[in-house]
């Protein structure tokens, strides 16, 4: 089993698992009642009232995020995963920016990791 695990599938596989676990706050915090959201203070009737927004940026991360680490290394990256590139970054971003908390930035540190295969050199140490 060890012998099928390279560095390009252990960082996939450790994305994914990070974008699982990104998962569990999103849940928690849209499970909260509104009628309770107020005890959690200021910042927490934000963060309890997490939209349709969240969870399709959320979604849209671990679509392109699956199929830009599909084969890394392996094969040519063209236009459209570039495209895909951006859709990631910004989706990382936006997860922040809907759920009024930090759980974008884990994910956007899971693109940073992923920006040398896909980038050419000078780009991605840029």
């Amino acid at each position: 089993m060890f012998a099928r695990l390279n560095h390009s599938r252990l960082l996939r596989y450790a994305g994914l698992f990070t974008w699982a676990v990104i998962g569990m706050p999103l849940l928690l915090l849209s499970l909260i009642p509104a009628d309770q959201a107020p005890e959690l203070g200021e910042e927490g009737v934000a963060v309890a009232h997490i939209g349709w927004q969240a969870w399709a940026a959320y979604a849209a991360f671990g679509l392109c995020y699956g199929w830009l680490t599909r084969a890394l290394g392996g094969r040519r990256v063209g236009a459209f995963d570039y495209l895909l590139l951006l859709l990631l970054t910004g989706s990382a971003v936006a997860i922040s920016y809907y759920s009024a908390s930090g759980l974008g930035s884990i994910l956007l540190m899971v693109v940073a990791c992923v920006l040398p295969w896909l980038l050419p050199l000078p780009v991605g140490i840029a």
